[in-house]
């Protein structure tokens, strides 16, 4: 549990970090933007996870395990071309 408290807090401080300094109408903009994407992936997960549950019952687990694949996969890649 402190684990993923301390990835949230890492989190929200690097989108916070992003829009240090800002004016209020594009800060605004940032975040109704952000929350907006989030509500949408959160949505689009949690369909598509009771789609594959009906499907199948192990489905969800490999849903999950696709996506972890695919955001380690994302990380790799920023790493690797931030260097």
């Amino acid at each position: 549990m402190a684990v993923f408290v301390a990835a949230g807090l890492f989190h929200g401080y690097s989108y916070g970090d992003s829009i240090d300094a800002a004016e209020p109408m594009p800060l605004i903009a940032y975040v109704t933007g952000l929350a907006a994407v989030q509500v949408i992936m959160t949505v689009g997960v949690a369909f598509a996870t009771r789609g594959l549950w009906k499907l199948w019952s192990m489905a969800p687990r490999l849903a999950g395990a696709a996506f972890c694949g695919v955001g380690f996969a994302a990380l790799v890649t920023q790493l690797i071309h931030s260097y």
